[in-house]
């Protein structure tokens, strides 16, 4: 059985405060219990924050995002979800 992917984005409005993002990552085990959450900070790398949630996505895994840019300001993970 092929589970769904789950993309979820949060843009918050009118908190400069907010870093670049913060990011939960959760992945399945084959039963399709959860076996492992983690939520990163990332302060300000665009591109290695795209990286690594491209690339999370691309594996299967969940991924929920609370940050105060559009999708729009990050090109490459724009895409990557339009595609």
């Amino acid at each position: 059985m092929i589970r769904p992917i789950n993309f979820h984005y949060c843009h918050v409005t009118n908190d400069e405060a907010m870093p670049l993002a913060i990011v939960r990552f959760t992945s399945y085990d084959d039963d399709g219990g959860i076996s492992a959450v983690s939520q990163i900070t990332y302060e300000s790398n665009s591109d290695y924050f795209q990286s690594e949630v491209s690339t999370a996505l691309a594996y299967g895994t969940d991924v929920s995002i609370l940050t105060r840019s559009p999708l729009t300001d990050f090109e490459f993970l724009h895409h990557f979800v339009e595609a």
